[in-house]
């Protein structure tokens, strides 16, 4: 983010889907206040707290 490269450039380069890393960023605090260590924290915790409780009853 910080080199101002676009989604579809860092992609390719990580070998993923534009849309994924879209979908990252808009989770973990938009493109200005994006932090990749914040997002891991965050993606650690919403895993240790498990499936939303509506869903896994699906």
């Amino acid at each position: 983010m910080a080199r101002h490269l676009s989604y579809a450039d860092i992609a390719r380069r990580l070998n993923r889907p534009a849309s994924t890393l879209s979908r990252e960023v808009a989770r973990n605090g938009a493109l200005a206040r994006y932090r990749a260590e914040l997002a891991q924290l965050a993606t650690t915790h919403r895993a240790q707290l498990g499936s939303c409780p509506r869903h896994a009853a699906a």
